[in-house]
């Protein structure tokens, strides 16, 4: 008896030209131990066997910006299993982040945050944003608000009176912007400290 799907639990992670993939040993390794991993990718031809030890594949030599779907199975003496698909992901950069973020208050519980970010190089295959808003009161949490990849700005509401830092990230495949100074704004917002 053949083994179950592997499981996966984290989405590839991306570098230029190049993904990396993750995953768990299947529920069942069927009638005895697993032999290897097979991971392919049926639309660029791929495939490639994977130790039995490792639960880990790195594969380079791809088109960044292009969508890749690769697949994992497990096989062992009596055969192959079947295939787990990963999310399909894109090699790349991480995004060189938006620029610019300027901030207005509009009542004693709204911020507008604005920014401008372009579709240079690395750039283009931004997912979304990601607002974080960190109050300075040890009372309060810090949360995150996702944002559309074609929006520029953001009215974040609700807030209770307290000093914010808001950081701001554009995510793709490869992950996170890096925080820089241009993707913090600090503020005050509310009746008065």
């Amino acid at each position: 008896m053949s083994a179950s799907a592997p499981i996966v639990r984290l989405n590839p992670v991306a570098s230029a030209n190049a993904l990396q993939f993750y995953w768990d040993l299947p529920a069942d390794s069927g009638s005895s131990q697993i032999s290897n991993y097979q991971l392919i990718c049926s639309s660029i031809g791929f495939s490639a066997m994977v130790n039995a030890a490792s639960t880990y594949a790195s594969v380079g030599g791809l088109t960044n910006g292009q969508n890749y779907t690769f697949q994992v199975a497990a096989s062992n003496i009596n055969g192959t299993g079947p295939y787990t698909a990963f999310k399909i992901s894109q090699p790349g950069l991480l995004p060189g982040g938006p620029r610019n973020l300027s901030l207005s208050t509009i009542n004693s519980s709204t911020v507008n945050l604005y920014w401008n970010f372009s579709t240079n190089i690395n750039e283009g295959g931004n997912q979304y944003f990601a607002v974080n808003v960190i109050p300075s009161y040890s009372t309060l949490s810090s949360y995150y608000i996702s944002v559309y990849p074609d929006q520029r700005s953001k009215n974040i509401t609700g807030l209770p009176s307290s000093f914010y830092t808001f950081k701001l990230y554009s995510i793709n495949d490869a992950g996170w912007s890096q925080e820089s100074n241009n993707t913090v704004v600090s503020s005050f917002v509310g009746t008065g400290p």
